[in-house]
Formats: structure tokens, C-alpha cells, sequence
């Protein structure tokens, strides 16, 4: 596949795409096509049901596409990962050099029973509102901790402070003086797990200033993490759109110094071509792919969903994590 930008606009693509030979062997498939299809490069792309069961005459090629390149689309089951089957919409069209030793380009769509899709997007309205429901409990408690928790324990701390300079026992006074400086520090406890709950600066300043100072919390003496974007400070977008952006970032940072074992991380937040270009990769240790998608990664991939958009995980061992997601972008900011 040629480099970016073409490399990230076929990556982004809710249909698989599939770069294979003339005998399938997979030379490349984007996101979308392994989630699809389960299928990995190096392997053969499996015929689809109708063309595997059909007479094929001499010289003849198995698949009806490849046979026939007049036929704009397809549609067949294909076997896809655990035995299972799925029906797809199917396109083919040639790479470059039609010829012998030519690639193809195989595009792929998922076609739904009526059933099946009134399900799907019943279980999508469920997903969105459930996410909207959590935020809103977030945004609540976060608002409780600012403006209650807060306010008690700075009470608590001017009149522990107040009693210290009133006393003439030194032992007394160095009680109340650590008992101060306790309290202090709950009081940052608590504003640190405000922000964690619901950013403020997410409301009134937007998605790349938030983003921005949430990694410079992040930069320690132990861990470097560096934030890129081409997005203007000003710029704003849907509500939606910033805040599940910003929950996918924060969990895949949080994921990755919990359990890289990292010492660096590049966060990116690009705009190109209509879309929103999320990356953070790491240093660390890295994974052994396919793992098994924990509750982190899960929420990350509903987030992206609900978004319209794709998320994918690529890792080695040794050598690091990336989570990327890209996200549509409508004319009003979403």
C-alpha cells in the first residue's frame, strides 16, 4: 500500500479492504477487513460460497468477479474466523497491472437480514444512551467533589490552620500542623479525581487544550509524553465528538502506564480530510496480537463506534503499543 495520506484514508474505512494476488494470498487488509473477516496477511482469502460450489470451465477463474469484471458488486457468504460464515456485498478490481502477477483489490461490506439490522441499530441507540447516562453520573459526581467535597475540606484545613496559631504547646502544634498538610494533600486527591471524572477545561476550552494539559500531567522524571497536533486551540466540536475523543486518549494512556511498562508516549490528535486522526503509541513491552480485548480496549472500540468511526490496536512484542481511531467528521463539527 502506498505511505500516508492514502495509507490512513483506506485504514479509516468502515468496508474491508483487501490487497491480495491472483492465487489470494493477502498482501494487505485495513482495520476494518480483519474485524470483519477475522482473515490475516500472509494467509489465502477463502472463495466465496457460491463461487467454492459453482462449475468452473478451462481456463476459467473460480471467483465470478475475477471472471467477470463487469459485475460491479457481489453478494455471497464468505468464511470468516471460529468456522463461522457472514454474507458480504463484494467489489474486485485490479491494483495495478491486470496481467499475470497483477494484485487485486478486494472491498468487502457486511449486508444485514432486516432482522439482524433492526438489532444492530437498536443495540447502537442502547450503547450511545448508556455511554451518554455514564457521563452524565461522571459529570455529577465531578461537580459534587468541586463544589461540596471541596469546599468542606478547605473549611476543614483554614480551621486546622486557625488552631495551630493559637497554640502554645509545640508537640500540639505540629499535630495540627501535619493534620493540615494531610488535608492538603486529600484536597488534591479530590481535584485530581474530579478532573479524571469530567475536565472542566473540556466544556470551556475544548478537546486540544484539555488533551494538551492532560498529558503535560503526565510528564514525569519517569515518563515523557508528547503531545502533536494541526488542530487550532480554538477550534471546537460536537460535545459527543470531544468527549469521547478525550475518554479513548485517557484510557489509552492510563492502559499504557499501568501496563507497558513505558517510559514515552506520543499522543496525536490530527484533522485531514473530513476526519479526526487519534493516536497514542508507547514504548513498552508491547502484546502478543490477538490477545484478549480487555475492558479497556472494549470501551475504546464502543467509544469509536458510537462515533462512526474505526478503532484498531496494532503491537509487537518488544516493541510497543499504538491505539489509533479515526472519526468522521460532518459539517457541523461532527
Amino acid at each position: 500500500m502506498a505511505e500516508d495520506p492514502f495509507r490512513a484514508l483506506v485504514d479509516g474505512m468502515k468496508e474491508g479492504v483487501i490487497v491480495m494476488d491472483r492465487d489470494r494470498t493477502i498482501h494487505y487488509m485495513n482495520p476494518a477487513a480483519e474485524a470483519l473477516t477475522g482473515w490475516r496477511v500472509g494467509e489465502r482469502a477463502p472463495y466465496c460460497a457460491y463461487c467454492t460450489a459453482r462449475s468452473v470451465l478451462p481456463g476459467e477463474e473460480r471467483c465470478l468477479l475475477a471472471q467477470n469484471q463487469s459485475l460491479p458488486y457481489f453478494e455471497s457468504e464468505m468464511a470468516v474466523y471460529r468456522g463461522k460464515h457472514r454474507s458480504f456485498q463484494m467489489s474486485l478490481a485490479p491494483m495495478s497491472d491486470p496481467g499475470e502477477g497483477g494484485r487485486l483489490v478486494l472491498l468487502i461490506r457486511t449486508v444485514l437480514p432486516k432482522e439482524e439490522d433492526h438489532k444492530w441499530r437498536l443495540s447502537q441507540l442502547l450503547l450511545r444512551e448508556t455511554i451518554a447516562a455514564q457521563e452524565a453520573e461522571r459529570r455529577r459526581i465531578a461537580r459534587e467533589l468541586h463544589d461540596n467535597v471541596s469546599q468542606k475540606l478547605f473549611s476543614a484545613y483554614l480551621a486546622t490552620h486557625g488552631i495551630r496559631m493559637r497554640l502554645t504547646d509545640p508537640e500540639l502544634a505540629k499535630y495540627c500542623h501535619n493534620v493540615a498538610e494531610t488535608l492538603q494533600e486529600v484536597m488534591e486527591d479530590v481535584k485530581a479525581v474530579s478532573r479524571s471524572l469530567h475536565p472542566a477545561t473540556l466544556d470551556l476550552l475544548g478537546i486540544v487544550p484539555t488533551v494538551r494539559a492532560f498529558c503535560r500531567q503526565w510528564s514525569s522524571h519517569t515518563l515523557r509524553c508528547d503531545f502533536d497536533t494541526n488542530i487550532p486551540d480554538d477550534r471546537r466540536y460536537a460535545p459527543d465528538l470531544e468527549l469521547n475523543v478525550y475518554r479513548i486518549i485517557q484510557e489509552a494512556t492510563v492502559n499504557a502506564v499501568k501496563h507497558a511498562d513505558c517510559t514515552k508516549l506520543d499522543v496525536k490528535l490530527m484533522e485531514d480530510d473530513h476526519r479526526l486522526l487519534v493516536q497514542v503509541a508507547d514504548n513498552g513491552k508491547g502484546l502478543r496480537l490477538p490477545a484478549a480485548e480487555g475492558l479497556g480496549i472494549r470501551h475504546m472500540r464502543e467509544r469509536a463506534q458510537v462515533l462512526g468511526g474505526v478503532f484498531w490496536l496494532t503491537s509487537e512484542l518488544g516493541r510497543g503499543t499504538t491505539v489509533q481511531c479515526t472519526v468522521p467528521l460532518r459539517g457541523d463539527g461532527w
